[in-house]
Order: C-alpha cells, then sequence, then structure tokens
C-alpha cells in the first residue's frame, strides 16, 4: 500500500452510513427538541390571530416531537459532515497521523511502534456504504480513532505489519 512515502486517507462519509450509526440516535433524541420547541412557539404565536388558543398549544407539540428531531438530525448531520470533510490521515513509513476538528484542528501522530492495540468497527450502515472506524491505542491509552475509512482492511493491515 505505501512504499517509502506518505499515503493520505480522507473519509468517505455517507448519509445510511451516518443515520444507521447506532450512536447517533441517542444525541439526536435527547437535542432534537431544542430546535423544535422555539419553532413551535413561533408557529403558535402566528396561529394564535387565526385559531383558538388550544390549536396553538397542540402546533407547539406537533412542531415540538415532529420538526425537532428532523431539524435537530439535519443539524448534526451537517456538522458531522463538516467536520469529516476536514479530516485527513496519513499513513506514514514510521507514523500515523489524524487530522480532524470543526471549530479547531488537532493532529495527533503515533510511532508505529508505540501501538499496543487495534481495534475495528463498522456499523450497519457502514457495512452498506463500504467503510469502517478504525480505534488505534497507546500504551499511554492515548488514541486515534480513523472514522468512516474506504479500505478499511487494507489501511487495517497495513497499519499491523507495520506494528510488528
Amino acid at each position: 500500500m505505501v512504499n517509502g512515502m506518505n499515503k493520505k486517507i480522507n473519509p468517505r462519509f455517507s448519509l445510511r452510513a451516518f443515520l444507521l450509526r447506532p450512536m447517533i440516535v441517542v444525541p439526536v433524541l435527547f437535542f432534537a427538541w431544542v430546535p423544535g420547541f422555539p419553532l413551535g412557539l413561533l408557529t403558535a404565536y402566528v396561529l394564535k390571530e387565526v385559531v383558538d388558543y388550544k390549536v396553538s398549544l397542540v402546533a407547539v407539540g406537533i412542531f415540538a416531537l415532529i420538526l425537532g428531531p428532523a431539524v435537530g438530525l439535519a443539524l448534526i448531520y451537517q456538522m458531522s459532515k463538516k467536520a469529516l470533510n476536514k479530516s485527513e490521515y496519513v499513513l506514514g513509513d514510521k507514523t500515523v497521523s489524524a487530522t480532524s476538528g470543526l471549530m479547531s484542528i488537532t493532529t495527533k501522530s503515533f510511532k508505529y511502534s508505540d501501538i499496543v492495540s487495534m481495534s475495528l468497527h463498522q456499523s450497519i450502515g457502514q457495512q452498506e456504504a463500504g467503510v469502517a472506524d478504525i480505534n488505534i491505542q497507546t500504551a499511554s491509552e492515548s488514541d486515534i480513532k480513523l472514522w468512516y475509512i474506504p479500505n478499511y482492511k487494507e489501511v487495517y493491515d497495513f497499519i499491523n505489519d507495520k506494528r510488528d
């Protein structure tokens, strides 16, 4: 895969892999009401002139419970997509590096010889998209997570071979 030069890997993000990821469901359910409630209040305020008070309360509930999660999911998806578009992983001769972040960019770099364990994770959506996450851990318990990696078997085997 890499002979005497750096190999750059960019994550491949897909909507299906994102939506079918169990870790996404919990934050979406928790934070989704945040955009829905103000939208519901705004709608109730507008509707109060046209219909009675009870109907506007129903509108608040509908927007908070239905539109809120949709808006919340869309916001989380767009933020994740932007963060992954800024991510880059580099497999060098002696090190593996990960650069990522949305508001601030962080770069972590490990020598292959310092890696004590690696794991590969693939959700249902990632299986369908042909990508996986690789978690690399060192003895100091620092880690690098390579998200949505295409050709993940090649990358995993390459890093594992370099460890020896």
